[in-house]
């Protein structure tokens, strides 16, 4: 595939790995070996079982970058994310429907600011996202596993935006997951967490220093 900007169209099925669509539950399929691709999804809603990025690459090495662009991708389950290099981005589409949604492999998944769906968010990587909206609507109440770090972690994708984890998505950490927590100066945060099936959560008081 040739390197730069390609715009492409998902009706356009030789876009595609093996010239298919992805629907009815399928998997979405996208591998180049470098150039970035913007594929504009003028399908409305597509149902999708998950998401395939550069499979075929050597994981975590640089490969090609995809961009997905408007649309609804409607996953089911297993609703897998799954990016072995380079990357997919997502922020510029949504995501919807009620399954617990997988982030998972050695690439870049960059997840769009305004999904969708309810299920929980499951990283098993370093996943972007750059608005709390980027997991779903809020929860009506806190509900502790909303985001089950497993073997993964948060990045945000935005270096001039704060991002805020609202209070009802509670965050679980398993196996090695990684979870930073920026020092504050102006309210002291005891910080527990843990391993496995744990939760993280604080307590707050009123002091001038941190720990």
């Amino acid at each position: 595939m040739a390197h730069g900007r390609v715009r492409q169209r998902a009706r356009d099925s030789g876009k595609w790995v093996d010239g298919v669509i992805a629907g009815s539950g399928g998997v979405a399929t996208f591998q180049g070996s470098s150039g970035y691709y913007e594929i504009t999804n003028d399908m409305g809603t597509v149902v999708l079982s998950g998401f395939r990025s550069n499979p075929d690459s050597t994981p975590g090495s640089i490969a090609a970058d995809w961009r997905l662009v408007g649309g609804i991708f409607e996953l089911i389950s297993p609703a897998l994310l799954d990016t072995t290099a380079h990357g997919i981005n997502l922020r510029r589409t949504t995501l919807t429907g009620s399954a617990d949604v997988t982030i998972t492999g050695p690439g870049r998944t960059f997840l769009g600011d305004d999904n969708l769906f309810t299920g929980r968010t499951i990283d098993q990587t370093a996943t972007r996202v750059a608005r709390d909206s980027g997991f779903g609507p809020v929860p009506d109440i806190c509900k502790p596993d909303a985001i089950i770090l497993d073997n993964g972690g948060l990045q945000n994708d935005d270096g001039n935006y704060a991002l805020v984890i609202h209070a009802n998505r509670g965050i679980t950490l398993r196996r090695a997951a990684v979870f930073s927590v920026p020092v504050m100066w102006a309210v002291r945060r005891r910080w527990t967490a843990r391993s496995r099936s744990g939760t993280l959560g604080s307590t707050t008081s009123s002091s001038g220093d941190s720990q």
